[in-house]
């Protein structure tokens, strides 16, 4: 992801960027900051996040400067960022559909959502594993958690081909990349993609 968000920023030669990152404590998170705060400082705004819990407003920062962001609500205005990062993030959002529609308001025009999430290549229809009624977690399968800076996140959703689909209604152009580059050490596994979400002028 790092390398594909450097060739982005480079496409871009010199233009003032915003980028949104859906973490903020990771080893990941951490590397971007201080590749963007030695190289970049005066070409890009970095704004980076976590889901701290529902006692936290949007864009409220905890005593150990982390910002909250839901992103069913995100707290930010429209058509602000050229580029956004989701990493494992969407399959633990209680409303998927919403969160895509919240990452296409965000984004301007002509910006990109760079994401991964775990895909079941193999399967046509997306499977709901919980959900949320009343404000209380229903589980449809046995639940499975995923670990996370904040300890484990609930699996509220598996993907699969429909998503497709569901993204371009909202308005996506939608393309499904294999990065494959064995000198440098990657090398994925058949339904390990990059999704590239576009959001048309």
């Amino acid at each position: 992801m790092f390398t594909l968000l450097k060739q982005e920023i480079s496409k871009k030669h010199g233009k003032k960027l915003a980028i949104y990152s859906m973490e903020a404590v990771t080893p990941f998170a951490q590397i971007l900051k201080a590749y963007i705060e030695e190289d970049l400082k005066n070409q890009i705004i970095l704004y980076s996040s976590e889901y701290l819990g529902q006692d936290y407003a949007p864009g409220e920062i905890n005593e150990q400067g982390i910002m909250h962001q839901d992103v069913c609500h995100l707290g930010f205005q429209d058509d602000l960022f050229d580029i956004i990062i989701s990493q494992d993030v969407m399959e633990h959002v209680y409303d998927y559909k919403k969160g895509f529609q919240e990452i296409y308001r965000v984004l301007r025009p002509k910006g990109i959502c760079l994401m991964t999430i775990p895909f079941h290549c193999d399967r046509e229809n997306i499977k709901e594993k919980a959900k949320i009624i009343n404000g209380k977690v229903r589980y449809l399968e046995t639940p499975e958690y995923h670990s996370s800076p904040q300890g484990k996140s609930l699996v509220f959703t598996e993907f699969g081909w429909n998503l497709v689909n569901i993204l371009r209604d909202i308005g996506f152009k939608v393309s499904l990349e294999y990065y494959l580059a064995p000198e440098y050490g990657f090398v994925q596994e058949l339904c390990s993609l990059i999704w590239r979400l576009e959001k048309p002028k």
